[in-house]
């Protein structure tokens, strides 16, 4: 199936979904296949939304689930906190450089986190160490959530893909004890 009339039917469906308070909460797409995925409770206008899907495609299989606790949801299509900071490192990425940053110099990058207790935060330095990392001066913010903070660093070049595989690596070492991967910065060197 060609991706323009992908597009078309995908667009199609999303209109149709709002008309019946469905919620589109995600795709997919691989070769010529699409997955949408929506939440709704009209049961007969989802039906006769996935007729119009089917109308739509000359060789498709739409199947319909009764999700009511959203698990395929949670477990299929939300993404996870390391797909969410990988996103939010390519945004960090791009404003650097869109300041006119030489990527190839190497400098330090540092990353933030934050705990509910500092045994936690401890347990995590720990972990942090061990997977390569510089430890930084631990901070307390009394009014936050996690009120915990600690800051761990490397030096490299600003390199997007290794930015993303540290921050995955620390979100693992956070995530056992609970903590939250906040964000990173670095020094800007321009050009």
């Amino acid at each position: 199936v060609s991706g323009r009339r992908m597009d078309a039917l995908a667009k199609r469906l999303k209109k149709m979904a709002r008309d019946i308070q469905c919620i589109w909460v995600g795709e997919s797409r691989f070769g010529g296949q699409i997955r949408q995925y929506y939440y709704g409770e009209d049961e007969a206008a989802i039906k006769m939304m996935i007729a119009a899907g089917r109308r739509g495609w000359l060789d498709n299989q739409v199947e319909l689930f009764l999700d009511v606790d959203w698990s395929l949801y949670f477990e299929r299509i939300l993404p996870s906190a390391s797909q969410r900071q990988g996103m939010e490192n390519e945004k960090i990425y791009a404003q650097i450089a869109a300041k006119g940053d030489r990527k190839d110099v190497v400098r330090r990058i540092n990353h933030y986190l934050a705990f509910a207790t500092e045994g936690a935060r401890n347990r995590f330095l720990a972990s942090a160490r061990q997977a390569g990392f510089a430890l930084g001066e631990p901070f307390f913010a009394s009014e936050a959530e996690l009120p915990y903070g600690a800051y761990v660093h490397k030096r490299g070049p600003l390199d997007l893909a290794e930015i993303t595989r540290d921050s995955t690596a620390l979100i693992a070492c956070a995530e056992p004890v609970e903590g939250e991967y906040l964000y990173w910065d670095c020094a800007l060197v321009r050009k």
